[in-house]
């Protein structure tokens, strides 16, 4: 199944996909923003794929979680010093 067969699951731009690699590279902490408003907090680990969508990996206070990377509206790096602070992943 692709992208647009599947209305609700979008892709992101390959320089997203690279930011996102290099704040799994650099363990960044960083805060995220859902397309529905969930904000979240975290140490970014990896990314993976599993059923056709990808998923950013990340620790947490509470544990391992993951977000959906098309679920995506911002991402706030905190991690002081980081390469780039925030990542727009638009509507």
């Amino acid at each position: 199944m692709t992208a647009t067969e599947r209305p609700n699951i979008r892709n992101i731009d390959c320089s997203l996909h690279d930011h996102i690699e290099v704040v799994c590279l650099h363990g960044y902490e960083v805060e995220l923003v859902t397309r529905d408003g969930t904000r979240s907090r975290g140490v970014a680990r990896d990314t993976k794929t599993s059923e056709g969508k990808e998923f950013l990996l990340l620790a947490g206070a509470k544990g391992e979680f993951e977000v959906a990377l098309h679920e995506l509206q911002s991402l706030q790096v905190l991690t002081p010093g980081a390469r780039f602070s925030v990542l727009e992943f638009g509507n």
